[in-house]
């Protein structure tokens, strides 16, 4: 009796990607490493732990932004980082320089399978000495973006996961009273100022006062993503912040 159970979970776990495969839809298992704020939505990337190639499921909506539902798993709940989940895709869908987009498969919830160790999380650091091009600076960054031109000959990713040497939560005063958080580090030396667009730091951090706030943390990652073009540049943006 338990042999045959197992053999019938088998052969409908096996008809399960059968029926995938045969609608165009791809599944990969990747872990979130950063769920942010894009526009009205939400921007979700991760790296294939089969692969460690970055996947940024992309909708069809203009600037891809993911709603609510698109992104809300079985369990009703939306991904985080470190979340190991099954998302549900169609087809690469490149956009200029973002080659890890995909266009997600609608009407298919995301599965949560587990939590990634930290020992794993290690090893997925992108191997890199710096972020893209140094050297462009925003009135209010440093090192914080890229003129056009070179972001069009397509670097290798528009995604990064680093461990900084230190990490400082900036709350700015912005325009018509509103903050900004920005993030400020080292990596490999040198220094960054880069916007955040990580809700959870966001939400905490909005209602600061004015100031620096140092983060201390054993463990300390960032994963820092290309932005949409604007004005001429592409802004490197603090993505996801994990601190273990």
């Amino acid at each position: 009796m338990v042999v045959k159970s197992i053999q019938n979970t088998v052969s409908r776990f096996f008809s399960w990607i059968k029926k995938l495969f045969e609608s165009g839809i791809i599944c990969k298992e990747i872990v979130c490493l950063a769920n942010s704020r894009k526009y009205s939505g939400f921007c979700v990337a991760g790296k294939e732990l089969s692969t460690g190639q970055w996947v940024r499921p992309v909708s069809r909506q203009e600037n891809g932004q993911l709603s609510g539902r698109h992104i809300r798993c079985q369990n009703n709940l939306i991904p985080q980082p470190l979340d190991v989940i099954s998302v549900f895709l169609t087809t690469q869908a490149p956009h200029l320089y973002q080659k890890e987009n995909y266009f997600i498969a609608d009407r298919r919830k995301w599965i949560k399978n587990r939590m990634l160790s930290v020992s794993e999380l290690s090893a997925l650091c992108d191997d890199t000495d710096c972020l893209w091009i140094n050297g462009y600076s925003s009135y209010n960054g440093v090192n914080d973006r890229i003129p056009l031109k070179p972001a069009d000959e397509k670097p290798a990713s528009s995604l990064l996961l680093i461990k900084p040497e230190s990490l400082i939560i900036r709350v700015e005063a912005g325009y018509n009273s509103e903050k900004k958080i920005r993030a400020i580090f080292l990596f490999k030396g040198v220094r960054y100022k880069l916007a955040v667009t990580d809700p959870l730091i966001e939400n905490k951090y909005i209602s600061q006062k004015i100031g620096e706030y140092p983060i201390e943390s054993k463990e300390l990652f960032l994963c820092i993503s290309l932005g949409e073009p604007y004005n001429g540049y592409c802004y490197k943006l603090v993505a996801g912040i994990i601190c273990l």
